[in-house]
């Protein structure tokens, strides 16, 4: 019998091995099928694919054979040229050495390269790294040699310094010198740099820094399997020393907290806060490769390296659910405070706000947490440094501030790629789509989602892409797909199980339980809420349960537990108090009109929605009114409860929220109103103006307003609404009618 067919890698493992082959899809299989099983589950990095016998590699190694020495020469002088440091000097080396180009022609016939004004281009990046990797070592020094010799120290200093090292036939301090202080802006370059210096270094303790540091910038520039190899050739130097190196203890904690198991990369990021600031030198070194926008070439700036190691151990305990890391974290922050001067750059500043911030929220100092939560927003805004944004984004979905939250997401996406920071992108997108799904733009949100999902997938990133299912599970339900939901939330449960990522486990749920409640199955969505709330860290997270208490409340009194749903609402009530958003605020008043009755709760209701108009989460507004709108019919108050619903009927439609749409439909039959949908113009007045028989009774009242020339300040004061409202009600129109301007509903209605 033969042997079982190995377990398919995990989705992430196949995205990178595509780009470890150049996008080669057969090699991509091949490699595949030659991982080790730790390697298929993004256990243990992918290999080298030139390490593994692939039998596209040996195809094309197998090609080269029949070419003459001076023809292989020549294409080992191309490939040396282009990668990792292009150098353009191809030409200019071939003159220099005269060597004939004709002796490409057998290549160029066999459709392996092709000649251009610059040189030579690979049909295939791949087959150019397997013409370097199948040369002697001796001719590619040899060509490293003559590319050196006609580059220009002084204009073409990184070629220069580049070529000089890889000709060199021993370690060489002062080679390792010069082409450690050549300036490099891209992560991926200065990766190459760094490790090719600790090929030169002469003693193990500048390899170990080197590699170190190559490592740091492998990671910021995403490649994750180069930087993870080159940390586990750092550590197989010298354990010991590797062990103090904060750059290494850094690497350490941020591979764990993104690809292994999150609550093991605390103890890491501690220590690595603890080495910057015991040993400064080590750590000033290694702040530049580690995230912040300033070059920490000082000792006296060690401190800022601990601020950044420190906020992402605060961000293990955000991750795993378990907030007692982030007050370790803020405590281990005050204490480095209280013995050195404190960071004086907007981003450090922004970082130890933001840590003070999570750290008084754990603790239930809500004002606290308010306060320094809009102080880092404010701050890293202030600043281009990715972590500190991205930071910044999660502080201000906190908040509520989704308009911030957008902008400081932007922000970090803008700062991230200007920078080559690419392993920054994943959680800025990720963020993003948060705030964008709240304030009703689910296309926007849905298409954050999955570049966030295929950028986390390229960079190794395996937690981070458990967390965007986990959206993407929540989005899918607002939506009303119930397979796609499923899909995501199983595949993000499923991992974060296994990496005790408890933010997504609880995301997930919420996923679930949204879709039960808008499904019409409040029972099971109460069901899941309370398994939410029961978690503990690592498998659930303090912060979902509390933003998720209006969803149970809803589904708690639609089930006639209102003993339990207003339990729930008294800690949120205090919360959201405190937090002073106005989206939270609406979401208390609506659970206090769903707790009333009668009139009461009509004035719950309208408070409710006095406070959305000052809030930009669209999608909450609409199901308040969807909620009012139901109250309004059951207590027989026939031509509200119309308006209500039809404008969040409308809302819904247009937002793409199917499940709260149909609900909202069904409630418009039930009183015998025909419901339209978005694109129905199959009413027609007499004048032949479609859909103006279908506005609402306000609606018709609005444009006619409009179109008599009233501003939207001036309609709000003869119709006792807010501005806010009439803007409502006004995109609710154009909608509605296929419009997109005043001028247009003024010449409909006057027809």
């Amino acid at each position: 019998m033969g042997g079982e067919a190995p377990v398919p890698p995990v989705e992430g493992v196949a995205v990178r091995a595509m780009l470890a082959v150049h996008g080669h899809a057969r090699a991509a299989a091949e490699l595949t099928a030659a991982l080790t099983p730790r390697e298929r589950a993004g256990v243990d990095p992918l290999p080298d694919p030139l390490c593994r016998r692939l039998p596209s590699v040996e195809a094309y190694r197998a090609c080269l054979a029949p070419l003459s020495a001076a023809g292989r020469r020549l294409l080992l002088l191309a490939a040396a040229d282009q990668h990792p440091v292009e150098s353009r000097a191809f030409l200019r080396a071939v003159a220099a050495a005269g060597y004939d180009t004709a002796d490409l022609t057998p290549a160029q016939d066999a459709g392996l390269l092709w000649s251009t004004a610059a040189g030579i281009e690979f049909c295939d990046p791949l087959l150019r790294a397997v013409v370097y990797d199948s040369a002697r070592p001796e001719e590619r020094r040899a060509s490293h040699q003559l590319l050196a010799r006609v580059l220009d120290a002084r204009t073409e200093r990184l070629p220069w310094n580049w070529h000089r090292a890889c000709a060199s036939l021993g370690p060489s301090r002062r080679l390792a010198r010069d082409l450690a202080a050549t300036p490099v802006a891209d992560h991926r370059l200065a990766a190459h740099r760094a490790e090719r210096a600790a090929l030169l270094s002469p003693d193990s303790a500048g390899r170990l820094a080197d590699l170190a540091s190559a490592a740091l910038h492998a990671w910021r520039g995403g490649r994750s399997d180069h930087a993870r190899r080159l940390l586990a050739a750092a550590q197989s130097i010298a354990p010991a020393a590797a062990g103090r190196d904060p750059r290494i203890s850094l690497l350490r904690g941020i591979v764990a907290l993104r690809c292994g198991h999150a609550p093991a990369a605390y103890d890491d990021l501690a220590d690595a806060a603890a080495s910057a600031v015991a040993v400064p030198g080590a750590a000033a070194s290694g702040a530049a490769a580690s995230g912040a926008a300033t070059s920490y070439a000082a000792a006296p700036l060690a401190p800022a390296f601990a601020t950044y190691a420190l906020a992402h151990a605060a961000e293990v305990g955000h991750y795993t659910g378990d907030l007692r890391r982030c007050q370790q974290a803020a405590r281990l922050a005050a204490a480095l405070s209280g013995r050195h001067p404190p960071p004086s750059a907007p981003a450090d500043r922004a970082l130890l706000a933001g840590l003070a911030g999570v750290a008084a929220s754990a603790r239930g100092g809500y004002a606290e947490a308010v306060v320094r939560l809009r102080e880092a927003v404010m701050l890293a805004r202030q600043s281009d440094d990715p972590t500190a944004l991205v930071h910044a984004t999660m502080a201000a979905l906190y908040l509520g501030d989704d308009d911030h939250a957008l902008a400081a997401s932007h922000q970090a996406e803008a700062a991230a790629r200007a920078q080559g920071a690419l392993s920054a992108l994943p959680q800025a997108l990720e963020f993003r789509a948060y705030a964008e799904a709240w304030s009703g733009r689910l296309d926007a949100a849905t298409t954050t989602a999955v570049h966030a999902l295929r950028l986390a997938q390229e960079t190794g990133q395996d937690n981070i892409a458990c967390h965007v299912r986990a959206g993407m599970a929540l989005l899918a339900a607002v939506r009303g797909d119930t397979g796609a939901c499923l899909a995501h939330a199983r595949s993000a449960q499923s991992h974060a199980a296994e990496h005790g990522i408890g933010l997504a486990t609880a995301l997930s749920l919420w996923a679930l339980a949204y879709l039960d409640l808008t499904m019409g199955r409040p029972a099971e969505a109460v069901s899941r809420l309370r398994a939410l709330a029961r978690l503990g860290p690592g498998h659930g997270h303090p912060a979902i349960r509390r933003i998720t208490t209006p969803h149970y409340v809803e589904a708690a009194v639609r089930t006639g537990d209102k003993a339990a749903a207003a339990a729930a609402l008294s800690g949120y009530e205090q919360w959201a108090a405190t937090v002073a958003s106005p989206g939270h605020l609406a979401l208390a008043a609506r659970c206090r009109a769903l707790l009333c009755s009668g009139e009461q709760a009509l004035d719950h209701y309208r408070e409710a929605l006095d406070l959305h108009d000052a809030d930009g989460r669209h999608l909450e507004r609409g199901r308040t009114e969807l909620l009012y709108g139901i109250a309004l019919r059951r207590m027989r108050r026939r031509p509200e409860a119309r308006d209500r619903l039809r404008a969040a009927h409308q809302a819904f439609e247009q937002f793409g929220a199917q499940p709260s749409a149909r609900q909202a439909a069904a409630e418009l039959r039930a009183m015998g109103c025909p419901v339209a949908g978005p694109a129905d113009t199959s009413g027609e007045t007499p004048a032949g103006v479609p859909g103006i028989q279908n506005l609402t009774a306000q609606q018709a009242l609005i444009a006619k307003m409009v179109a008599d020339g009233a501003t939207n300040r001036e309609i709000a004061a003869r119709l006792v609404l807010s501005p806010r409202t009439v803007d409502h009600h006004l995109r609710g129109i154009y909608a509605r009618l296929g419009i997109c301007s005043r001028v247009e509903l003024a010449r409909l209605v006057d027809v």
